[in-house]
């Protein structure tokens, strides 16, 4: 068992959610400064990590109609989003795979437990996914990565250092080494370790719908290869209406959905969110795949979810879920402006909204 010898880190310490893994590619220290073997979207991309940029190319090799910036727009940066010029805009057809009937969107709007609650408890634990559950919650947003036996686990980082007593990439370890490791143990403020030594663990994506058989998960996929393992699993315990599958590299979920057969629900990647965003400013329908936009609500100076982005995504049949929203007002703010669904990292707060707005959490 390897420990790492840096201090703990606070939440409040850590990197913010959504940042590290996802908008940068940040050089790694200490015993993570190695260039990790596993394939990442760095690599795999052509410009690193710049997810919404409108000016950067897509993926390499893609499949897709995906287009980039340049053939959606005459795009000019005012600062406060995107202006287009509609005669070269192009047309672009999707197939619509699913609709805001499916199962999965019966309770409206949705409340998120982002992570079971990451700055309540130990992030994607069944201990933190428990709190949330007693409060109330059916539907969670949790991350997942593969082992090197190819056990499907819930992990945000690619590595271990962050949250658990262990460091190295998740994928250079089997489950049953993985198990080893205190899931709780960099959980905690001013040098206080409120959970170490309790038993928590990384847990497998099976212990978590079984433990609780009523909950429905957004399953954000962390690496490439999960689709396999992932659609088997969903298959052998009849997830198919309990998940809908997001993650920011298009490619991925393309594989679950061609891995699936179509059988799965998706949320938009990053290329289909900016095709569609781009779309909303000239009032031109844009049709996806994904059944659900699943957004921040802004990057940068770039305001993303608004009046224009909801109304389209309606009009399309797609929900608008939002991440990552920790403070009342601004969930009250999106509530108000129509989004289908918030995650939150403080899942006490938004439920305290839900109940000043009548709306049930489940």
């Amino acid at each position: 068992k390897k420990i790492n010898p840096v201090p703990p880190m606070s939440p409040a310490a850590a990197p913010h959610p959504k940042s590290a893994s996802r908008y940068s590619s940040g050089p790694r220290t200490g015993s993570n400064a190695r260039r990790s073997t596993a394939p990442t979207i760095c690599e795999t991309t052509t410009t690193p990590m710049a997810w919404w940029r409108f000016d950067a190319m897509p993926p390499r090799k893609s499949a897709a109609p995906y287009v980039t910036a340049e053939r959606m727009a005459n795009v000019t940066n005012t600062g406060e989003g995107y202006p287009l010029s509609s005669d070269r805009l192009p047309v672009l057809t999707f197939l619509d795979s699913f609709s805001m009937t499916h199962p999965f969107f019966s309770v409206h709007p949705t409340a998120f437990s982002h992570r079971g609650g990451r700055l309540l408890w130990p992030e994607n634990t069944v201990f933190a996914f428990q709190q949330s559950y007693d409060l109330g919650y059916r539907y969670f947003e949790t991350d997942l990565h593969l082992t090197k036996d190819g056990v499907v686990v819930l992990l945000h980082d690619d590595y271990l250092d962050r949250t658990t007593d262990g460091t190295g990439d998740v994928w250079e370890y089997t489950f049953e080494e993985l198990e080893s490791f205190d899931a709780a143990f960099r959980f905690g403020a001013d040098r206080e370790w409120p959970y170490r030594g309790q038993g928590i663990t990384i847990p497998t994506l099976e212990e978590i719908v079984t433990t609780f058989p009523d909950i429905r998960l957004t399953l954000e996929l962390k690496q490439s290869g999960l689709e396999g393992p992932l659609v088997a699993l969903l298959e052998r315990l009849d997830l198919w209406d309990r998940v809908i599958i997001g993650g920011f590299d298009d490619r991925w979920s393309r594989a679950v959905r061609k891995a699936s057969g179509g059988r799965v629900l998706t949320s938009s990647g990053v290329w289909e969110t900016r095709a569609f965003w781009l779309a909303s400013r000239a009032g031109v329908g844009l049709r996806l795949p994904a059944a659900a936009l699943q957004v921040p609500v802004r990057h940068g100076n770039l305001t993303i979810v608004d009046d224009k982005f909801v109304g389209a995504a309606h009009r399309a049949d797609k929900q608008v879920h939002v991440w990552t929203v920790n403070e009342a007002d601004e969930m009250h703010r999106l509530l108000d402006l129509g989004v289908d669904g918030l995650m939150s990292d403080r899942p006490d707060v938004l439920k305290a909204v839900h109940e000043e707005r009548g709306v049930a959490l489940a």
